[in-house]
């Protein structure tokens, strides 16, 4: 067990249905074979006690790779989680997270999909943040993770710098196109989205209409959903983790909420994005044609 404060705290939140861990063999760690056996875990700790997220190949259940500077193999992918102690800080703002420099972004799935067979999944939630993803899946729902909001879309541009065109993220096409009966994706972000500057609303605004424009490539989706936590949440638990904490009680109501999309929810807003326009979708994140960020 780990000695440090930080990690500890954070396990005990990540944990809430640790039922789920051996009801429906949901792994907090995998191996994977090299000179030797190795074991590599999804969460682990380091000496300052910051959070070490690994990430593994939903396929092979190997870790995946970083693969630079002509290595063949490369370092295994991981991010960093700094404690609120060994935190750097930029723009007199502490940095949260660490990536490689240079790595492209990932989909954080780590076993939370083994609970299910990929041919019976037909709606899958995406939600910004790895723990949290963990939190989901213990909780019974088929949802994976990424980095941050504008980390599941990447655009590509023309010669002079316009945008042609708005897609998922290599590895997010790769797991879907293993998941044949997809027909519904849902897009999970935090209470406080609507929240702070206009530049921080915009920000977010732009990455429901570039998650919205990237789900027309995959033509099966009969549903495109953005989820949040309802506003009012968001002193009291702006995350999934925090939600499913604070309100244990009821943990039950907030994953069959989410689980059905029960529009009526106390505890979550929805938006059926394939019958919202992208003015309207800037509209709810309160932008004007003057502030509405691209």
């Amino acid at each position: 067990i780990s000695k440090s404060f930080y990690f500890i705290k954070i396990i005990k939140k990540t944990m809430l249905a640790r039922k789920f861990l051996d009801a429906h063999k949901i792994p907090v760690s995998f191996n994977c074979f090299g000179n030797k056996f190795k074991s590599y875990y999804s969460f682990s700790d380091n000496e300052d006690g910051n959070m070490l997220i690994t990430y593994q190949d939903f396929l092979s259940e190997l870790p995946i790779f970083e693969k630079k500077n002509g290595s063949k193999w490369g370092k295994p992918y991981v991010r960093v989680r700094y404690s609120d102690e060994h935190a750097p800080v930029k723009n007199n703002k502490k940095i949260k997270y660490k990536t490689s420099f240079g790595s492209k972004s990932e989909i954080f799935v780590n076993g939370l999909l083994k609970r299910f067979k990929l041919i019976d999944i037909e709606r899958l939630f995406i939600i910004e943040g790895e723990k949290k993803a963990f939190v989901g899946a213990f909780q019974g729902l088929p949802m994976v993770g990424i980095q941050g909001i504008h980390n599941l879309c990447r655009k590509y541009k023309d010669a002079v710098g316009n945008i042609e065109n708005i897609m998922f993220i290599e590895s997010f096409q790769h797991l879907c196109s293993y998941i044949p009966n997809l027909k519904e994706v849902v897009l999970i972000f935090d209470a406080d989205c609507r929240q702070g500057s206009n530049e921080r609303r915009a920000s977010f605004s732009s990455a429901v209409v570039n998650f919205k424009i990237a789900t027309e490539s995959i033509p099966t989706l009969s549903k495109v959903w953005f989820a949040h936590i309802q506003d009012r949440f968001c002193e009291a638990a702006k995350g999934l983790d925090d939600l499913f904490l604070e309100f244990s009680n009821e943990e039950h109501i907030i994953r069959e909420d989410l689980n059905s999309i029960n529009l009526k929810s106390g505890y979550f807003k929805f938006l059926d994005l394939k019958k919202t326009s992208v003015k309207t979708i800037q509209r709810y994140f309160q932008m004007t044609d003057n502030n509405a960020g691209s």
